[in-house]
């Protein structure tokens, strides 16, 4: 009863040590799923910010494709030579016409002859920001405008690329580029959750792409920049949070900004708290339940529970004396008396069964020159060999002191001669424990005939010893 009334208390002292570990838990989880959260704010404002960049460069290349295009066409390859011939300039302006109305990311193309740089072909007659540094083209394959705003507040650069003839820049190829289908593709349509927006600005905080119209078209760029530097990309700026990080885009910085809403984020760590709330009071209701109910069968627990310690104790002793019974204390293979008992079932069965008997040749020579503990280890090596030599349906074990016996099942004397062969020359070539001692085996094999199992070993025995009398180290079946 005493025990039983500890036991109880004990049981008390637990209920109210997991509530109060389930209590801490519930306060400190406001933090935690904050930090999650933030975390999780983060994670998605560098995946979005990588998915742009990644198709914003791709978008380049497809520009620059076009610009490669329209340097090989001959019209405008001969426009650049000649730019005063009309019938050249009418097909050349033709060209770009074609080119411009199929493309629908390219607002403007133009093509620019260095022989009259004033004048040049464009596909809608607007004027292109031309780079005036000739020069850089001859170390340069193409050349990127920084991004800006055209008279539509619509998002631009310009992709300018020279026309070579005979190793000489004759012109350049200037190809106005509108983000305004970009934006409407891999920004707009993108899934920023309710209040979540992305948005490019310049380092000037000036904002060049966005799929949110109700958000700010300018920054103050050192909040964003001080948030980078300082605050892993995390500024706060009214009821809004914000993810910035900078990239560089062909030699222009940009500033890669993801937004949410304060309400719309701490919502999901409200909902969360919630879910940990019920889940917390549906443990403390369940371990209530279970600790009155433990109650009632509490004694009985404890009688069934000692019961199958007890039971548990007796079959790990049981099979432990077992083993031991079974096995030879040094060399931790069967012992004789298990051997002629494996025998005597081996023999019942009806089956093909060879008995090889194995003999170590001088091993009183072993003990009397290096000691008995080397004796000892010789012995337990040369068990190990034989126990690998055989598959897992034979036996080995220590007849008694140097000398060993092996069952081996549905084996017929040839093929019984062939594996003690093989196991007396991997004894001659091993050497055995530190001191590599050398050692022999003198081998004889029987096959059963309607021999009993002692009559069999005899027989084995009686072959050891025409072994040992022939010189030793043989085998003799």
């Amino acid at each position: 009863m005493l025990q039983q009334k500890r036991l109880k208390n004990l049981s008390k002292l637990q209920f109210f040590f997991t509530l109060g570990v389930l209590t801490i838990f519930a306060v400190s989880v406001l933090n935690m799923a904050s930090r999650m959260l933030i975390a999780n704010f983060i994670e998605v404002g560098k995946n979005n910010s990588e998915f742009v960049y990644r198709f914003l460069e791709q978008e380049m290349i497809k520009d620059y494709e076009y610009g490669n295009v329209i340097i090989e066409n001959d019209f405008v390859r001969k426009y650049v030579d000649m730019p005063d011939e009309m019938v050249i300039t009418f097909y050349a302006n033709y060209y770009l016409q074609e080119v411009s109305d199929e493309v629908e990311d390219i607002e403007s193309m133009a093509i620019i002859s260095y022989n009259q740089p004033d004048e040049y072909l464009s596909s809608d007659g607007s004027k292109h920001i031309i780079l005036q540094d000739k020069t850089y083209f001859e170390s340069h394959e193409y050349y990127i405008s920084p991004f800006n705003t055209d008279n539509s507040e619509d998002t631009i650069y310009y992709v300018q690329m020279p026309i070579r003839m005979n190793d000489t820049i004759k012109g350049i190829v200037s190809l106005e580029v509108s983000y305004h289908e970009f934006e409407k593709r891999f920004i707009n349509e993108n899934q920023y959750h309710e209040t979540g927006a992305f948005q490019i600005a310049g380092m000037n905080g000036n904002v060049l792409l966005m799929s949110c119209e109700t958000l700010p078209v300018t920054y103050d760029s050192d909040i964003l920049l001080n948030a980078i530097r300082e605050k892993g990309g995390i500024a706060r700026i009214d009821n809004q949070y914000y993810y910035a990080n900078i990239r560089s885009f062909h030699s222009q910085d940009l500033i890669f900004i993801y937004s949410q809403g304060k309400t719309e984020l701490f919502e999901i760590r409200s909902r969360i708290l919630l879910q940990i709330v019920f889940a917390y009071l549906g443990v403390i209701i369940v371990y209530t339940i279970l600790h009155f109910l433990s109650g009632v069968y509490y004694s009985h627990r404890i009688l069934e529970d000692t019961k199958i310690v007890l039971e548990e104790t007796v079959e790990a002793k049981t099979k432990v004396l077992k083993r031991q019974i079974r096995l030879d204390s040094l060399t931790q293979i069967y012992n004789h008396a298990f051997l002629v008992e494996l025998l005597d079932e081996v023999l019942l069965s009806d089956r093909e069964v060879t008995v090889m008997m194995l003999d170590i040749d001088y091993f009183k020579q072993i003990n009397d020159n290096y000691g008995h503990p080397v004796g000892d280890q010789v012995l337990k090596e040369i068990s190990h060999l034989l126990l690998d030599s055989i598959r897992t349906e034979d036996s080995v074990g220590r007849y008694g002191g140097e000398e060993f016996m092996i069952i081996l099942r549905d084996t017929d004397l040839e093929v019984g001669y062939r594996v003690a062969e093989r196991i007396r020359k991997d004894i001659n070539a091993k050497a055995f424990s530190e001191n590599e001692i050398k050692a022999t085996m003198s081998i004889g094999l029987a096959q059963a005939t309607n021999e009993t199992s002692l009559e069999l070993i005899k027989k084995a025995d009686r072959k050891l010893y025409e072994s040992k009398n022939n010189g030793r180290n043989l085998t003799t079946k």
